[in-house]
C-alpha cells in the first residue's frame, strides 16, 4: 500500500526522506563492527613501513650500523649534538633502526596498530599522531640518556595508546571482532617494556615518552570514524549488516 503523501499531484512516486526516528530502535547489545571496512593497505601504515625498510637498506650500504659514530652521523639521538642545536635528531632518529630484527619487529607492530588508527582516525591524523608520539620519545629519551638512540617504537607506542583509548572510551558503542589482533599489540608493547628493563640498549622512556604523544593526541584529533554515526542510514547499515 502507498502512502498518498508520498504521491505528487500527478499520482507518481515521490522518493521519501528516511530520518533516524524512522528506523527500527536499535538492540541495546548491538554495537558496530570496527573492523568493517578496515583496509589492509591503508597509505600511510603501508607508505611508512616502505620507508623504514628503505632507510634501513640505505643504513645497511653506507655503513651507518658499522658502529655507534656511524649511526650518529646517520642521524641518531645523541644528547650532546641534540644540545647544541641538532634538533632535527628527534625526528630522524625514528626512521633509523639498529637490525633487521628491530625494524621487522616495529614494522610487524605498526602494521597493526596502523590500520586500526587508520581506520579510526584518518590518514592525516595518523601520520600528525605518529609524528607527535615519536618526537615526545624523542624528547624523554634525551633529557635522560646520552644516546645514540634509534627507532620507531616510541612513535607506534603512541598509536597502541590512541587505539586503547579509542576502544576503552568507545566500548558501547564499537565491537572489536578480531580481538586477537589488539592482544598481540598488547603483547608487543608489554615485551618492549620487559626488554627495556632486562636490556639496557632498548629506551623504555622512549616507549613511555611515545604513549604520552599518543595521550596527548586524544585531545587533538577526533576520530573519524564517529563522523559516520551522524548518518543515520549508515549508522544502521553498520549495525544490522
Amino acid at each position: 500500500m502507498t502512502d498518498p503523501s508520498s504521491q505528487d499531484s500527478k499520482g507518481e512516486e515521490k522518493a521519501v526522506l528516511i530520518t533516524a526516528d524512522m528506523l527500527a530502535p536499535e538492540s541495546p547489545n548491538s554495537r558496530i563492527d570496527l573492523e568493517r571496512g578496515m583496509p589492509r593497505f591503508p597509505p600511510f601504515t603501508c607508505g611508512m613501513i616502505g620507508i623504514l625498510f628503505l632507510i634501513y637498506f640505505w643504513e645497511l650500504s653506507s655503513g651507518a650500523l658499522n658502529s655507534a659514530q656511524a649511526l650518529i652521523n646517520a642521524g641518531a639521538l645523541y644528547h650532546d649534538a641534540i644540545v647544541h642545536g641538532q634538533i632535527w635528531r628527534l625526528l630522524t632518529a625514528i626512521f633509523l633502526h639498529a637490525s633487521f630484527d628491530h625494524v621487522f619487529g616495529n614494522c610487524l607492530a605498526l602494521y597493526i596498530a596502523g590500520i586500526a588508527c587508520e581506520h579510526i582516525y584518518g590518514t592525516r591524523q595518523v601520520l600528525g599522531a605518529y609524528l607527535l608520539a615519536g618526537l615526545c620519545g624523542s624528547i624523554l629519551s634525551t633529557a635522560f640518556h646520552p644516546g645514540p638512540g634509534v627507532g620507531a617504537s616510541g612513535a607506534i607506542f603512541g598509536l597502541v595508546g590512541l587505539l586503547v583509548h579509542f576502544l576503552w572510551v568507545h566500548e558501547e558503542y564499537f565491537a572489536a571482532r578480531n580481538k586477537q589482533i589488539y592482544v598481540m599489540l598488547g603483547i608487543w608493547a608489554a615485551y618492549m617494556i620487559w626488554v627495556g628493563f632486562m636490556n639496557p640498549v632498548v629506551d623504555n622512556l622512549a616507549h613511555i615518552g611515545g604513549a604520552v604523544g599518543g595521550i596527548i593526541g586524544v585531545y587533538i584529533w577526533r576520530p573519524r570514524i564517529l563522523d559516520r554515526m551522524k548518518d543515520p542510514i549508515h549508522y544502521f547499515n553498520q549495525r544490522s549488516g
